[in-house]
Formats: C-alpha cells, structure tokens, sequence
C-alpha cells in the first residue's frame, strides 16, 4: 500500500533558475500515527532509508498534491533530481513550462505553497515499544522505503509540518489496516478504554454539570437529571425528593413528578413509595407550595403545568 507523510521539516523553495525544490523527507522526526488515552503508535524516518531507491534509480516523479494528472518533473526524464543528505530526502525540480507549472513557481515565491511531501511503500521496518508515565508507544522505525513521488503540496495535513495540521485528513492517508497485528489490536484496545470511559461521563446538559462540572449541584437546575446513569448529583439520579420526598414514587401526577408527593393530587394513587398524607393543607400553605414548584420548573427551562 503506498503510504504518503508530511514531516516536520519538509519545506519548498522558489530558485532564481525557475527549479522549486526542499526536503519531501526528514529523518528522525517523530509523527503520530495514533494517540489516544494510554496509547499511541508514531514513526520516524531512519537515516538511510532512501539508500537503496537512489541507487537503483527507481522512478520518481514530482506530482503537485500527489496528484498524477499534475506531472512537473520526473527522474527518468532528468527533469527531477533526488539525493539523500544529513537533512533528509532533497529535491530539486524543473517545472514545466505551463500554465501549472508557472503558477506553482509563483505561489512557492509567495508563500502561499511551502509544504513537500513524499510518497511511498515500506520494505523494511522496526518495531519497538516502551512504557513512560502510564502511556504505552509503539515506534515504528522506517528503514528502507521504494519511491514513487516527492512533491509540492497545499495542505500538508499534519502535526508539525509546514502548514496548519488538518487532523481529520489522517485517514485519507492511513491504513491502520496496514500496521501490525498487535499494534491494531492495541489501538483498538485503546479505543474501548476511551469509548467506556467516555461512557461514564455525565452528560447532563445543565449548568452546574456541562458548564461547571459540579454534578452535586445538578438538582438546583434540573427537574429531572438529564443523565441519570452517570451524573453524581445528590439526589440519588433523581430529582424528585429535592422538594420535599417521595424520590421512589411512579405515581404521574404533576405533584409527584417534581418530588412533592405530600400535595399529590392523584385520588387514587396507591403507591406504598408516594409519602402523601391524603389530606389537603391549608389553601393558603398550598398555593405557596405550587408557586415554588412552578418557579423551580422555569429555573430548569421547563414549562409548570396547568
């Protein structure tokens, strides 16, 4: 599978003879190929890796954005020339006289293209792991590569190259299919770890919960918890007994459903949880009781009912 990376490093110049080149490759800088929680798989490029491809010549070319429609210049045909320096994989490349190849030349001048990329396969590789402060990294050494192009690019898309990373391009140009069996089985380790922990997360929308992140003080906004399986506000995942009991009570009534079973308003209620009297208060200590009720259900954005 041909792989394609944007590497710290991998810049783009303009010549006065009307060539553009730069490095498309840098060794030993470190790029991630995944991170999450307490894993994360990145690759380095290892001096000499390039050997091999040079000395047999294979044949490169120099595409604007990978892309083969887009052709400025070629090893075979001597208008691309490759060499491998302390630095890294060096281009250097006549651009065609065209409308493409003009306009690539002055917007390399500008600044308005700066990144170079390269493309390629692995023929060999080293695998190391090591454990520091809870995360567990899996370096993959690229030690020998065969070319298929080193170019010029718009949007290098990642971490530390030239231009802004642009993370949610990574699986256009990764494969993690392509990476070992137990480094997959890893990554997918990693990624239940954070879905569960992702799980257990409150996710009741409230101020004190989203905002605050003072699950103990959910009851004072919400009516009814917006996340009763993982919220730890007070009130038991429930805020029926914030107002006066009753949080094990399943009668309907209005009364009940905000927590004020001593007014329950169900003549028939017959549930042993609902801790109503059966008797009606004073009209009076009544109508004070509603009122709050009614102003802690427009504090949580709710209607009262009528």
């Amino acid at each position: 599978m041909i792989e394609r990376r944007f590497l710290k490093g991998a810049e783009l110049r303009a010549k006065e003879d009307g060539h553009i080149e730069g490095h498309a490759a840098v060794f030993n800088q470190e790029y991630v190929l995944y991170e999450g929680g307490s894993y994360r798989v990145v690759e380095t490029v290892k001096p000499g890796a390039f050997t091999r491809a040079l000395k047999e010549k294979q044949d490169v070319r120099c595409l604007m954005n990978h892309d083969p429609n887009h052709v400025l210049g070629r090893t075979v045909a001597g208008t691309l020339k490759l060499k491998q320096d302390d630095q890294g994989l060096y281009f250097d490349c006549a651009p065609p006289d065209t409308q493409l190849g003009r306009d690539l030349v002055t917007l390399i001048k500008r600044g308005d293209v700066s990144g170079a990329s390269f493309a390629f396969t692995v023929t060999a590789q080293t695998w190391r792991e090591a454990k520091k402060d809870g995360v567990t990294t899996s370096t993959r050494e690229i030690e020998d590569v065969d070319l298929f192009d080193a170019s010029p690019v718009t949007y290098p898309a990642y971490t530390g190259t030239d231009v802004s990373a642009r993370a949610e391009m990574r699986s256009q140009v990764l494969a993690i299919e392509s990476l070992p069996a137990e480094v997959r089985s890893a990554i997918e380790s990693a990624k239940n770890e954070r879905g569960k922990k992702a799980d257990a997360e409150c996710n009741c929308r409230c101020v004190a919960c989203a905002r605050d992140n003072k699950c103990e003080k959910c009851a004072d906004h919400m009516v009814d918890c917006g996340d009763e399986k993982n919220c730890r506000c007070m009130d038991s995942r429930s805020a029926r007994a914030t107002i006066g009991g009753g949080k094990d009570c399943e009668c309907d009534c209005p009364e009940c459903l905000v927590g004020d079973c001593q007014h329950c308003s169900e003549p028939d209620c017959q549930d042993p949880n609902c801790d109503h009297t059966g008797q009606e208060d004073e009209e009076g200590d009544r109508a004070a009781a509603l009122d709050e009720i009614d102003a802690r259900l427009r504090r949580a954005g709710l209607k009262p009912p009528n």
